[in-house]
């Protein structure tokens, strides 16, 4: 390179004229979260001029590394993704080569209610294939409609509606809970203190349990000379990794624990098991929906009944976006595949709770025949098989050991 050329116009790089959003990737930072920053990202997020979620969601991605937020979201996710759906033009079953791509779809819109919004960007369709891509949420602003390309925290960018890109992005907001947001902030945000707490918790249970749980080496001398008392300090410290002191013959040490019980353990234990619950109610709909199980007989619990009202409401909003968003979209670039499709979850669960009941009442009324029999009375068998639904017929070995056993008792 001659030195004119330092005076030469540079050569433009000509722009990619394809679909893609050209987002300059840009790994997000992780910093250590507390209150005052989740506080300051939230009104950051709300502010009214120039609003970015670059700060929110950085601390999402932090609340979602919570070993039991995590549980519970993968639940939550399951609950949609495990149900049996089918894809319908009229009342015929159709069947569709894209069912990654439907799967893929239906994550994000149900990872939305976390994170308070998704969006994907459509790739090309490649023999009828279609895959989608995330745009990072950081480089979203819902208030500005804008996909910051350059940076995080850059405001200009390509907006939703740009001509170029708007076929191949898919959208998907969530309800604001103030008048100055475009969209909600997610559950994420709900759940971030409880995560604060947690981990606030278990940094000082695990102090508590060095001072507590490991025994205090303690080295008792009556020498004055550094020099001895410098190699006795020496021999505590190379003994292992616990608390140690050197002090002198008639000083005592007293550690002094402040719970009652179990000990100050059991008050970080139950503050965490408090929030974990209020983790579960929140996303799940109960405090002990996590730890329950679906479909047991005769189990018609309030517990399962929140679970079946969080599928139902995530099961229609993916329908509603689905036919309404999607797929009229996917048709648009090429897969005519799913021109006039509806996707239709299977519900069953009535015919579930029909079962369920009937083999409940069931199970009751046997027990209360069994108290019956036990009491000395003899209940109507024809009238037993008439309700039950089943018919009984006499085992005669098993009468006659009956029988045989009360004479025993008798004599």
């Amino acid at each position: 390179m001659g030195i004119f050329d330092l005076f030469k116009k540079p050569v433009e790089v000509e722009k990619d004229k394809g679909h893609n959003v050209p987002v300059n990737p840009q790994p997000l930072q992780r910093l250590k979260l507390d209150i005052q920053r989740w506080r300051n990202a939230v009104q950051t997020a709300e502010a009214v001029h120039n609003p970015y979620r670059v700060e929110v969601q950085r601390n999402y991605n932090e609340v979602a590394i919570n070993a039991h937020i995590k549980a519970c979201v993968e639940r939550r996710l399951n609950l949609t993704l495990l149900r049996d759906y089918d894809f319908k033009k009229g009342e015929t079953e159709v069947e569709i080569e894209n069912t990654q791509l439907v799967k893929d779809i239906i994550s994000q819109i149900v990872m939305a209610e976390f994170y308070g919004y998704s969006m994907l960007q459509l790739n090309d369709v490649v023999e009828g294939i279609a895959t989608v891509s995330s745009i990072p949420r950081e480089r979203i602003i819902p208030e500005k409609r804008t996909i910051s390309t350059a940076s995080q925290y850059d405001v200009v960018g390509v907006k939703f509606d740009d001509p170029l890109y708007e076929p191949w992005l898919l959208w998907f907001p969530t309800p604001t809970e103030t008048s100055n947001l475009k969209c909600g902030l997610g559950l994420f945000n709900v759940l971030a203190p409880y995560d604060i707490y947690i981990r606030n918790a278990n940094t000082a249970w695990s102090e508590y349990q060095q001072i507590y749980g490991v025994p205090l080496r303690i080295g008792k001398t009556n020498t004055r000379e550094r020099i001895m008392r410098d190699n006795m300090a020496t021999m505590m410290s190379d003994m292992g990794r616990s608390g140690w002191a050197v002090v002198d013959i008639d000083d005592q040490i007293e550690l002094v624990d402040g719970g009652k019980g179990g000990g100050a353990s059991d008050n970080f234990l139950g503050l965490i098991n408090y929030c974990e619950k209020v983790i579960s109610k929140v996303i799940l709909g109960h405090a002990d929906a996590l730890d329950s199980t679906a479909g047991k007989l005769g189990a018609e619990t309030s517990t399962e009944n929140a679970i079946s009202e969080i599928q139902q409401k995530d099961g229609l909003k993916v329908e509603q976006l689905l036919n309404n968003y999607v797929f009229p979209k996917l048709v648009n670039i090429g897969l005519k595949e799913f021109e006039g499709v509806l996707l239709c979850f299977e519900n069953n669960k009535e015919e579930n709770t029909e079962t369920l009941t009937t083999a409940e009442i069931n199970n009751k009324l046997m027990a209360n025949y069994l108290i019956a029999y036990q009491m000395g009375l003899q209940p109507d068998a024809k009238a037993v098989s008439e309700l039950l639904g089943i018919e009984f017929t006499n085992n005669e070995a098993v009468l006659k050991e009956t029988i045989q056993n009360r004479l025993d008792n008798l004599y």
